[in-house]
C-alpha cells in the first residue's frame, strides 16, 4: 500500500479523534503516519509487513503510551480547578 494510503487512514483517524474525542484514534493516527514513513523510505514494502506494523505500533500506544498520558491530563486538569 501507498504511503499516501497511510496518511489517508491516518487523517482518518485523527478526524475521528477530534469527532469523539476518546483518546484512543490519535494513537492509531500516529502508528499511521509512522508506517508511511516507513514505506516512504523503503523499510516496510510490502503490505502484510505494513499491518504488522501498524498493529504493533497501535498496540504499543494504546497499552503502554496511553495510560500514562491519561493520568498526565488528569492531574494537570485536577491542579488547575485548585488554582
Amino acid at each position: 500500500m501507498p504511503a499516501l494510503a497511510w496518511i489517508l487512514i491516518a487523517t482518518g483517524c485523527a478526524v475521528l479523534e477530534f469527532l469523539l474525542s476518546s483518546f484512543r484514534f490519535i494513537w492509531l493516527a500516529v502508528a499511521g503516519l509512522f508506517v508511511a514513513l516507513a514505506v516512504k523510505i523503503g523499510l516496510i514494502p510490502a503490505l502484510a509487513d505494513q499491518l504488522l506494523t501498524f498493529m504493533i505500533i497501535s498496540a504499543i500506544l494504546l497499552f503502554f503510551v496511553r495510560p500514562p498520558v491519561l493520568r498526565q491530563i488528569k492531574k494537570r486538569s485536577s491542579d488547575s480547578r485548585k488554582h
